[in-house]
């Protein structure tokens, strides 16, 4: 007997409508967008002190954005197997997400072109 159940999705700290969304925009199926943002909050984890330190952030519910630019992101994807499509397609999805969750937030960051949001239960959280 096959089993026909669906798999249980991968948890990002991105949400469903803005996985959608950027997927559309980018041609892209929201599974794959989804599997690499897996890959990429797989990365991002243990990560926060180190970006506390240098970046401007915001939390809000148990997600924090930080700011982030060309060089982290190369930093982040050095040795991951994505595309440019597929690249393009999570920085844009974390981008906003980051906005999102800065509109949500009693504090502000300026994200400028570029942001990453990490989920606070996957690290120690500093505050």
């Amino acid at each position: 007997m096959v089993d026909d159940s669906p798999t249980e999705e991968r948890q990002v700290p991105i949400d469903t409508n803005v996985i959608a969304r950027v997927a559309e925009d980018a041609d892209l199926s929201e599974s794959a967008l989804r599997d690499a943002l897996a890959v990429l909050d797989s990365e991002l984890r243990g990560r926060h002190a180190e970006l506390e330190r240098d970046r401007t952030y915001v939390t809000t519910d148990d997600r924090r954005a930080y700011a982030a630019d060309d060089g982290l992101w190369e930093r982040l994807t050095a040795g991951m197997s994505f595309d440019d499509g597929t690249e393009r397609a999570v920085r844009d999805a974390h981008l906003e997400q980051a906005r999102l969750l800065d509109a949500e937030a009693v504090e502000e960051a300026d994200f400028g072109e570029g942001a990453v949001v990490v989920g606070v239960d996957t690290a120690e959280e500093m505050t």
